[in-house]
């Protein structure tokens, strides 16, 4: 039978080598020790066991293509329309075709056309866009792909708004085209 002090002890085996080669105590030092952790035991089958909770991000731009677009983010919005600001916005934004409506709880609208809107300091969690067209530049590349769906996860930055496209500049932990992993 497998003894839990064996486990404690190998645990704390591992700290402590780890709390030797990062330095002692800093900022962010068990997100550290994890990450060393997972590197050491990459080789084992319980790799991904140790991971850090942030994710790893990538810098890039991304266009979606699409005749009804709509987007849900997580957090409120700081909206820029020409010169029009409107700070934290809580609701969806959805681009048909040469206009945008803009919802928010209950049933209020707003629904103008598409001139220079563009979403500041946007945090989307995972959002889907299906039978679409999209073309994503990243570290030097650009893929791209027609009648497609693309699935964009923990994307964090700016987003700007066009006829028939909705533009995507910033960080994002994962994209996937037709479920296959991307970027």
């Amino acid at each position: 039978m497998f003894d839990w002090r064996i486990l404690a002890a190998s645990f704390a085996a591992i700290f402590a080598v780890s709390f030797l080669l990062t330095g002692g105590l800093d900022h962010g030092v068990f997100s550290h020790i994890l990450e060393k952790a997972n590197e050491w035991l990459k080789e084992l089958p319980v790799t991904g066991f140790f991971s850090s909770a942030k994710h790893p991000s990538k810098d890039v731009g991304i266009s979606v293509y699409g005749k009804n677009l709509k987007l849900l983010p997580d957090s409120g919005l700081n909206i820029t329309i020409n010169d029009v600001n409107i700070r934290n916005f809580h609701g969806s934004i959805m681009l048909r075709g040469e206009r945008i409506k803009l919802s928010c709880s209950g049933k209020t609208e707003i629904e103008f056309p598409v001139n220079n809107l563009t979403v500041h300091e946007i945090n989307v969690g995972k959002t889907i866009f299906r039978d679409v067209d999209f073309e994503i530049d990243t570290q030097g590349l650009t893929i791209t792909a027609k009648n497609s769906s693309i699935e964009i996860t923990d994307f964090s930055g700016t987003v700007s708004f066009e006829k028939n496209c909705i533009k995507f500049r910033g960080n994002v932990s994962a994209v996937k085209g037709n479920g296959k992993l991307i970027v």
